[in-house]
This record gives structure tokens, sequence and C-alpha cells, in this order.
């Protein structure tokens, strides 16, 4: 558990999706949009515009890692995958402490980045990697800074950040050279409690000053008052996205309801109708063997064991949805959740990662298309160009990092 929950708290963030396609004028819209005081709200039908066979495939053009993968092909806990301007992929492990880079074919080319402190090392909690025409960058939480490198690795600087005005729970790119961070506060002396919420700032290079990019609300299935993390299983929790544009989506994920803003500007609201899903006590007794499972696998001895699982609570409701994703042209992206009782193999569930293959995509309007299914498996995390590059996991929960090309049907 101790694991996978390092990973929620600085796991990489998750941009951009898909290039427009198929059925904005396929059929006819049902939905409604309204104008209250300036902001456009629109409310979607359950069917989307999308005809049979209209939507998007996904043709597999790049894969690294699996089972027989070599040495320089192998990883632990991926947090962030990236491309550069010449096709490369870089890859950034968090359990390795290292970014793996690759041929466009895929062949290993060298590694940036060793565990440590001193300049262009990782700490325990490198958080991602995200690549510009010039520089590498990679947030490193425990050693309170993003790494930079030239594209062939080699070290250029830093940029510092201290968590005593919060901690960095996840990354985005906001725009070109320009990271972004979602801030947790900490109810502990000399640390920022930020009671009210998450506010989302960049960490910019040089002169720049920092700027708020979005304010979120506080979610609730985890904190760090009272000396020790507080974890409530499927809570809620504020799910964002934004992208070079300036464009910043943004919901609580109890509930089916997405804001879109223009930099600060709130334009527009997005909802689909969903029925919310009570969490049962036999899923809570299912995720709980589960953590029961893994901490044993980890030696966790049975008392310590008993002290964490007692410890954990359950939110009555699942989410509405797992994650959001800006595509280009202003189309949106939301992951469906995928509950307990709809997996079929127990250890294919993880009760942090709820994400279903199946994403609603809705048009610059926010007006529902229709549903693209990814690989099983298959998390995305970049579109970069017409290639979504994410993680894959096989049977064994060994991964792979797979890009797939984006075209429509």
């Amino acid at each position: 558990m101790t694991k996978r929950l390092a990973m929620v708290l600085v796991t990489a963030a998750i941009p951009l999706a898909a290039c427009t396609g198929g059925g904005a004028d396929s059929g006819e819209w049902s939905g409604t949009m309204l104008d209250s005081a300036g902001i456009t709200v629109v409310h979607n039908p359950e069917a989307g515009l999308w005809g049979p066979g209209e939507g998007w495939s996904l043709e597999e053009v790049f894969r690294v890692g699996g089972m027989d993968a070599e040495e320089n092909a192998q990883f632990s806990a991926v947090v962030g995958v990236d491309a550069g301007p010449d096709g490369r992929v870089y890859v950034a492990d968090q359990q390795a402490r290292r970014i793996q880079v690759y041929g466009p074919d895929g062949g290993f080319l060298f590694s940036i980045g060793a565990p440590g402190e001193g300049p262009g090392e990782f700490g325990l909690a490198l958080s991602g990697v995200f690549v510009s025409d010039e520089f590498v960058r990679a947030p490193d939480l425990t050693n309170q800074r993003v790494n930079l490198y030239t594209l062939e690795g080699e070290p250029a600087g830093s940029l510092s950040f201290l968590l005593t005005g919060g901690v960095p729970i996840r990354w985005d790119e906001a725009r070109s050279e320009v990271l972004a961070a979602q801030l947790r506060g900490m109810a502990v002396e000399g640390m920022a409690e930020l009671a009210a919420g998450d506010p989302v700032v960049t960490v910019p290079g040089g002169d720049a000053e920092p700027d708020t990019v979005g304010f979120l609300p506080r979610g609730q299935s985890f904190d760090f008052s009272g000396g020790q993390p507080r974890i409530r299983i499927f809570e809620s929790e504020p799910i964002w996205d934004v992208d070079e544009t300036g464009r910043f989506v943004s919901a609580m994920n109890s509930d089916y309801r997405i804001e879109v803003r223009s930099g600060r500007t709130l334009e527009r609201i997005v909802t689909r109708p969903f029925t919310r899903r009570e969490v049962t006590e036999g899923e809570q007794e299912k995720v709980l063997d589960l953590v029961r499972e893994m901490m044993r696998a980890q030696g966790v001895p049975p008392e310590a064991m008993g002290q964490v699982v007692g410890s954990m609570e359950f939110a009555d409701h699942y989410p509405a949805f797992a994650q959001l994703l800006l595509g280009p042209e202003g189309t949106l992206w939301v992951q469906r959740i995928q509950t307990a009782d709809q997996v079929q193999d127990p250890a294919d569930f993880d009760p942090q990662d709820l994400g279903s293959p199946d994403w609603d995509v809705f048009d610059g309007e926010g007006r529902y298309l229709g549903v693209v299914t990814m690989p099983g498996r298959f998390q995305p995390l970049r579109l970069v160009g017409d290639v979504l590059y994410g993680v894959e996991r096989d049977e064994y929960d060994v991964q792979s990092v797979v890009g797939y090309r984006l075209g429509s049907r």
C-alpha cells in the first residue's frame, strides 16, 4: 500500500489526449446549452453524436519493456513518458530513479540521472519527465527541485521549490518550458496548511515569478494532518488538466460537472448524466484483502498490517470519473471508472487507479461525441503529435511503455 500511495502523491501528470475526428455532424444532438451570467452550461444526453464506425482508431507504433526485455528496457514504476522533437522517447522510472531514453524504433540510447542528492541526481520521488525543444525537465520531490538536462542527457541546472509552500501531488506542463504543480497543504509546523484548497502554480525558470494557474477544492481521499497520512478510499478528489493555450479544465470527481476555463475565466460547464454507484461492504472487503496481500508480499509484520488496515476508511460511493484529458481543437476526454465488482480478476483491481479503458469524448463546444476504448491494461500519459504514449501492464503487472498512433476511422 505504501508504494502505491507514494505513486499517487508524486505521480506524473496525465496530459493531452487525441485529435478530433468523426461525428460532430453525424447525428442530431439532443442536449441543451444554457447561458448563465455569461457562462455556457452544457447538459448532454446519454447518447453521443458519433454514429457506428465513427471515432478514433489506434495503431501501435512504439513498444519497449515487458517480461522478456533487456535490463535497460525493464521498468518498475513509470511515472512519466514524453517524446522529444527528434522522436526520442523519454521514460521516467521512479523506483529506479532514472530516465531511460529510446530511439523512435524502441532501441535503447542512454540513461539520465542516478540515485542521489548531487547535481542531476534523483531522490526517492522522481515525479515525471517533460521534454521541450531544448531541455528535459524532471521534478524531484525529495530534493525539492526540478532537474534540467539537455536533450542529450547532460545536467543543465535545476529549478528549486520548497515544500513549505505545499506538497506537489501532481505535475503538468502549463505552457512551453513552464511546469505547473498542484499543491496539497500539511497541518504541521513550518508547512503551509492550505485548508481552503489546492492551488495549481507554475515553477518557472530564470527570473520569472510563479503564477497561479488555477485553484481547486481540497480533496478528501488523503491528507497529511494529524502527523500521518489519512486514507479514505474512493473519496472525491479534484481532477484537472491544462494545455499550452491556457485552457484549464477541472472538476471534483464526485460529480460529472466539468469546468472549462480560458486562463482564469470560467467559460463553460460540461455535464453528462451518470448514476452514483454505492460502495458495498463486499467491495470494501475485497479492497482490504488486496491491501493485506500487498503488505504481506512486502514483508510487513502482522501487527503493523492490522494497524494500517484498521485505519482505512471508505467513501459511501464511487467517483463519477477517473481522469480528465485535454485534446487539440478543444476536445475533452473523460475516463470512466470500473468498480471492484466489474473486474473479473481481483488481482487486476487497483483501488488507487479506478480508470476504465473507456473514455467519453466531447467536442470543443462540450457536446458529447461518444466513447473511445483504449487497449486493456493501458493508461495514457501524454500525446505527442498524433502518438499517444502510456504504460501497459501484463497479467504479472510487468510494465511496458507503448505508443499508439491516433487516426479517424
